[in-house]
């Protein structure tokens, strides 16, 4: 593959785009390195290239210095020599460092459209738009409502859709529990994938559904909320709610989907939070998944794991339309 990085058409639609068709896992595995290679190649010719130039700007200097000593009547052609250098290497390290952002962002969408597209491509999924530079919104982090404190929130890669009909939204998500203005205290405590439904329930209050594996993401903002039992539910999870008919959630189908998910050490953790208008899914990975390779070649194994994992959303959701506690909003 040239030094130039090729994509794939894409319909765009304002800041979303439609996914592409792709055959097999093995595409995505293929072109995906293909465009990182492209990237390492423009990157390690634009840090040769700086170098270089680096290098002579510093000999000109050094060069110039010697002649001024031997020959102090140059001394305003070397001023004026190295104020020249100085704005020439200016500009071209504007260029040089623009060159090697814009290598950087198509290799992420190449890889955010070939994963997004791979992992999306579902039967029950339809409409799916593709928002690679979008950010999810802060109020789908709050309505979690698991961290007492939340430091930072970070995200990308926004999906949209609809799953069995209902609509829905997922990111790519990072949340640091701790002092918003003092990063030194805060810590990374989920980082993963985020799915948001609108369903309306008739009742208030809030219940969080945690699955511990080995990650960081216990809830602690347990003010308000009792840790209850629910029946045939596995003690894998555990569930605290404000809500007094908690249990209407809990169908016999539900919780089966629900004993079904098991975590290891690609899915870390798993959190569900039902408010009185939405529910939030959120499934925390290891950097396996999260960690976009840069310095090392892409791997599918993360990639077919989340898949295997999103059949736990659909199943989730298709359990969810048939309770009838719940209404669409």
């Amino acid at each position: 593959m040239n030094e130039q990085i090729n994509q794939k058409e894409m319909k765009v639609d304002s800041n979303y785009v439609d996914p592409i068709l792709v055959d097999s896992i093995e595409e995505v595995e293929k072109s995906i390195n293909e465009a990182r290679t492209a990237f390492e190649q423009v990157h390690k010719k634009t840090m040769n290239v700086n170098r270089i130039v680096a290098a002579i700007f510093i000999l000109l200097i050094i060069g110039g210095s010697v002649v001024t000593f031997l020959y102090s009547q140059y001394v305003l052609y070397l001023l004026i020599a190295i104020i020249v250098c100085f704005v020439g290497v200016f500009i071209f390290t504007k260029l040089s460092r623009k060159k090697l952002n814009d290598a950087v962002r198509t290799y992420l969408d190449i890889y955010s459209n070939y994963t997004d597209s791979f992992i999306f491509n579902n039967e029950k999924i339809t409409d799916v738009k593709l928002g690679f530079k979008e950010k999810v919104n802060p109020l789908i982090v709050e309505k979690m409502d698991f961290l007492s404190k939340v430091g930072a929130v970070g995200s990308r890669d926004m999906i949209k859709g609809k799953m069995s009909g209902k609509y829905f939204e997922a990111a790519d998500v990072s949340i640091k529990d701790g002092e918003e203005k003092d990063i030194r205290k805060q810590k990374a405590v989920f980082v993963g994938k985020v799915f948001n439904f609108q369903y309306l329930n008739p009742d208030f209050g809030r219940t969080i559904l945690y699955l511990k594996g080995c990650g960081d993401s216990a809830p602690n903002k347990l003010e308000e909320v009792n840790q209850v039992n629910v029946d045939g539910l596995s003690n894998r999870w555990v569930v605290y709610t404000s809500n007094n008919n908690y249990s209407r959630i809990f169908t016999n189908e539900i919780v089966k989907v629900l004993n079904n998910l098991v975590t290891d050490s690609m899915l870390n953790d798993v959190l569900i939070t039902i408010q009185k208008e939405q529910i939030i899914i959120g499934l925390s990975y290891s950097d396996e998944l999260m960690v976009i390779p840069f310095d090392k070649e892409f791997k599918v194994e993360p990639l077919s794991h989340y898949k295997k994992d999103l059949n736990f959303i659909i199943e989730f959701n298709e359990a969810v339309r048939k309770n009838h506690y719940f209404k669409d909003n």
